[in-house]
């Protein structure tokens, strides 16, 4: 379904198919906080099913290694410094140790240094480096908000439903109202199959492949 066809769908779900309780400002609202909600479902179910990388290139040059965090950055996964060979992980440390160089933290694989990553509000920092290199971030993405009537959303097309159920769950709310029994028994219902499908998909079988195109 696209933003449009979920508005209606909400509306229905809220008892309100002709928009006399509430305005489409306040029903895209009420679904893009359900759509960020059922997001937070998958990411705790499979936090890689979100999962974005960005590059970044390390001058040794420069005086000062700190990078802007995507924009769309929600939580690291991890970060490794690109070689022609396997990637070297980078080592995490807090800020305030960033200049604290100890062996085990910076020397891996031979010749080549293990890279030192701190975050510190919205900028990933690599510390002290001897030569230029390409670091790639792997982290969660927050998904876009839904503006257009034509957009789709990112989560997949199956629990669509459920960001519409979610959505009225908390539009009813804030008018001290609830999801008729009906419903909240189908929310319910629909959130154990999506984490069930989830976790099923760990298991690499072919029902439930998750292509992400490079």
């Amino acid at each position: 379904m696209n933003f449009g066809e979920l508005v209606t769908r909400t509306r229905i779900y809220c008892d309100d198919p002709s928009g006399d309780r509430f305005s489409d400002v306040a029903i895209k609202g009420f679904i893009n906080e359900a759509q960020w909600n059922i997001q937070a479902e998958i990411d705790m179910t499979d936090e890689l099913f979100f999962r974005a990388c960005k590059n970044y290139d390390v001058d040794p040059t420069e005086d000062a290694w700190e990078f802007a965090l995507p924009s769309d950055f929600k939580r690291v996964l991890l970060a490794e410094r690109l070689t022609t060979g396997d990637p070297i992980p980078a080592a995490w440390i807090d800020f305030r140790r960033r200049h604290e160089t100890a062996t085990s933290e910076v020397s891996l694989s031979g010749a080549l240094s293990r890279p030192v990553c701190y975050l510190a509000g919205q900028k990933l920092g690599v510390v002290d480096t001897d030569a230029d290199y390409t670091l790639r971030l792997w982290y969660v993405k927050r998904l876009a908000q839904l503006v257009d009537s034509a957009t789709v959303s990112e989560i997949p097309l199956e629990w669509h439903d459920l960001i519409c159920l979610e959505a009225a769950k908390i539009g009813l709310g804030a008018i001290q109202r609830e999801l008729s029994t009906g419903l909240q028994e189908i929310h319910a219902l629909q959130l154990q199959r999506m984490k069930q499908n989830l976790s099923e998909r760990e298991y690499q079988s072919a029902k439930y492949v998750h292509y992400i195109p490079d």
